[in-house]
């Protein structure tokens, strides 16, 4: 049987891009060592509140660049977020001319430890951090998510540190809630072999200069830059976009992705872009930012909760049922990442939940009065 407790909170996914932001901190260094590579940018939306919760995005440049968060999508995947009502910080990132793996990963935790060391002075919201990235910065953003509860970690003859110890905020966690992930590698050792038009095998290669070595060479440091690597059940919930004719970072790699997620029960989805290249799809930044505000409403509800009488919702085998349904005009039922699982403008026979995974859903209730509800559900086997 499924056991079934329920939160509530209001919950809006309605937006409108086109906003100006209100303010922008520009070149803020969150190590502190005076380094171009170590300095970010935040953008605030332009509706005024005393907090804002946060998305951080990452350029994508092959690891090449150290300096491209003036050029991070602004206009796309920046300026959707704004909208939304999202705090955005684009940070630099050392490049594997500066230092190879794993420093890169070292300043993206770097940044969310500073996004909590100085959350009053930039009117942050760190209940929820969410991480973004195109193509490198899209498997940057990914490792942050997977190895959120990972400060080292061995493959073979090699333990890595994967947290790093760079600016002052070290006391604070580097802890995220949630992942989207834009035609990002995974696999680099599948690359080649997946259709990708660069030679990822070669000494030269992008891949093989951020690990200092071919990477067929060297397969337990290749592996430690591996997203799949680090997964267990307790990761955030992902989003994965890709193409189909993506001929840089092949398609297979958000499906490699995708697919060992949904083996450790880690919510996922994949957006396939068919006859997509490797770009961001603006068609998608509507479930972009969809996917960040359930992430951000579940994060509420894990901060507010409510105690629900047995009466409100209850089970009877696989089978949800409502006392009132008989006032319910419709209910929906959709899982961290916006697929719809179930709805229903006919609740006497109850919800049948049988086929549902154990894990966190949101359901929206309209009643037939007009007004509006929207309840966390955690089912449990």
């Amino acid at each position: 049987m499924k056991k079934i407790y329920t939160l509530i909170t209001l919950f809006s996914i309605c937006f409108v891009y086109g906003q100006q932001y209100s303010q922008k901190f520009s070149d803020l260094s969150y190590v502190e060592d005076g380094q171009g590579y170590h300095k970010l940018d935040i953008y605030l939306p332009k509706t005024t509140k005393a907090k804002y919760p946060v998305v951080v995005h990452i350029y994508g440049s092959a690891f090449m660049s150290n300096s491209g968060k003036g050029s991070a999508d602004l206009t796309t995947v920046v300026a959707s977020l704004l909208d939304a009502g999202f705090a955005v910080l684009t940070p630099n990132h050392r490049s594997s001319s500066d230092a190879i793996y794993p420093a890169q990963i070292h300043d993206i935790k770097a940044v969310i430890r500073f996004i909590r060391g100085k959350s009053e002075t930039y009117k942050l919201d760190t209940s929820f951090i969410g991480m973004s990235g195109f193509s490198s910065g899209g498997q940057l953003a990914s490792l942050s998510g997977t190895t959120r509860n990972v400060k080292s970690f061995t493959k073979g003859s090699i333990t890595m540190d994967l947290e790093g110890s760079l600016g002052k905020y070290t006391s604070f966690r580097s802890y995220v809630n949630a992942v989207c992930d834009w035609s990002g590698p995974t696999d680099f050792l599948k690359m080649d072999s997946c259709g990708s038009s660069l030679s990822n095998n070669a000494a030269d290669s992008p891949a093989s200069k951020l690990i200092g070595g071919a990477i067929q060479n060297n397969k337990d440091k290749s592996q430690l830059t591996n997203t799949i690597t680090f997964i267990d059940p307790t990761d955030p919930p992902f989003l994965i976009i890709h193409g189909t004719s993506d001929n840089i970072v092949p398609y297979c790699q958000g499906q490699f992705l995708h697919n060992a997620l949904n083996a450790k029960n880690v919510s996922t989805r994949l957006i396939t872009v068919q006859n997509g290249g490797h770009s961001v799809s603006s068609t998608y930044l509507n479930d972009m930012v969809q996917f960040f505000l359930i992430q951000q409403t579940v994060t509420d509800l894990d901060n507010n909760e409510l105690e629900i009488s047995e009466n409100d919702i209850y089970t009877n085998g696989s089978i949800v049922y409502s006392t009132n349904y008989e006032k319910i005009s419709s209910i929906q039922i959709i899982d961290l990442t916006g697929r719809e699982i179930v709805s229903s403008n006919n609740l006497s026979n109850g919800i049948n939940l049988n086929y549902t995974k154990p894990g966190i859903y949101i359901a929206n209730i309209i009643y037939t009065d007009g007004k509006s509800q929207t309840k966390k559900i955690i089912l449990e086997f």
